[in-house]
């Protein structure tokens, strides 16, 4: 068997679910960068030295680690497809994730499972 046949692709198209029902949400699709990307790593390589940066001792300010939390999320979503809020487009990942916590948490699910970066066999 030939490894590159298991190379995670950097980004994948996700569909969103109902959050009650589990049905795909017709045409409603994400370009999401995988935990194996390049920019998914300089991410995490970013919060590392930000945590290491830290005194000792420091108060954790959670609003803001929820705040940065979305942005880095935000930074590994590309294209969002399909999704409307009061007839508008929603192009904006920070702010989605930021309202609707539900497609936060199937993103950052997503993002985690190789399998939806690999070839399909």
């Amino acid at each position: 068997m030939d490894l590159l046949s298991l190379l995670p692709y950097d980004s994948a198209v996700m569909k969103l679910k109902h959050p009650v029902t589990g049905e795909e949400l017709k045409g409603i699709e994400l370009d999401i960068f995988g935990s194996d990307s390049k920019r998914f790593r300089d991410l995490q390589l970013a919060a590392a030295k930000e945590i290491m940066g830290r005194k000792s001792g420091t108060a954790i300010d959670l609003d803001d680690n929820e705040t940065k939390a979305i942005s880095r999320l935000a930074a590994l979503t590309g294209e969002i497809r399909g999704m409307t809020e009061d007839g508008k487009p929603v192009t904006d990942a920070a702010y989605l994730y930021g309202k609707y916590k539900w497609i936060r948490e199937q993103v950052d699910g997503y993002i985690t499972n190789r399998a939806n970066f690999l070839p399909k066999a």
